[in-house]
């Protein structure tokens, strides 16, 4: 888990990173156009700005920061309902004997170094109950708040993106009428107009970008499909449970906790 957590952050850092840089690239190059002496330090900046961009896609794409990410936080899903089913004496369904990445087949190794549970079932239903019901509560924070916070990054984003555009709407509206009403200020106007024209389209595509790579919107969904799930097996495990009951109920989690993957 903590290697997913540390490529996520990696992944997340390169193509903010990414976007930051090509907006401040723009901003530069529209202030060139505004005051001629910057061309040649914008002209720099941008050959930078491409040099760095493409040294962090080409570093992580070597680091497989992104695949690193999926693949450890698969392996960390798959073993986390692991111990529900072990603890009522079954073999998880998710392991089947043949698997379709390493992920799976590391999961089903660790699954099988287990030793047979002691005890007697009847007895212990109660605290393996428990046990079912903690994760549960657990992983249902865990997508509630995940949603909530994915939620309002791609509103923050989109936000963003929208007054972006909305603003060089504006400026392109501005100079047409100041070209049709007002010709003298044409001038003094075309300039700021220009610099702004590089500007703002660069700056909301950066920050489509940054919504399109991070997934947001799709990931809170997920979250939230995951969250109700669980919400209604919380509910089955309040009730009085045999064995059979209980065996269905950890695998109706085990499936809603995997469905996220």
């Amino acid at each position: 888990e903590d290697v997913a957590a540390r490529h996520a952050g990696a992944y997340r850092r390169l193509f903010l990173v990414s976007s930051a840089a090509t907006v401040l690239a723009s901003a530069l190059v529209a202030c060139a156009a505004r005051f001629r002496e910057l061309h040649l330090a914008a002209a720099a900046f941008e050959l930078l700005t491409v040099a760095l961009v493409g040294g962090l896609v080409l570093f992580a794409t070597r680091r497989r920061w992104h695949h690193q990410w999926f693949e450890a936080r698969e392996v960390a899903e798959r073993l986390r309902v692991v111990a529900p089913a072990w603890l009522l004496g079954a073999w998880p369904s998710h392991l089947k004997p043949a698997q379709a990445a390493w992920p799976g087949w590391c999961a089903r190794a660790v699954a099988r170094e287990l030793p047979l549970f002691a005890g007697e079932i009847d007895n212990l239903s109660g605290e393996i109950r428990d046990i079912l019901a903690a994760l549960v509560d657990e992983q249902l924070a865990y997508h509630v708040a995940n949603a909530e916070r994915l939620e309002r990054r791609d509103q923050l984003y989109e936000g963003i993106g929208v007054g972006l555009l909305a603003a060089s709407l504006v400026n392109n509206a501005v100079y047409l009428a100041v070209r049709f009403f007002d010709a003298s200020g044409l001038e003094s106007y075309e300039s700021w107009g220009l610099a702004a024209a590089i500007f703002l389209p660069a700056a909301a595509t950066a920050a489509y970008g940054v919504r399109l790579f991070g997934d947001y919107e799709d990931l809170a969904r997920r979250s939230r499909r995951t969250a109700g799930e669980l919400r209604a097996l919380k509910a089955r495990i309040l009730g009085a449970l045999d064995l059979p009951a209980l065996r269905g109920v950890a695998e109706a989690a085990t499936r809603a906790m995997l469905s996220d993957l």
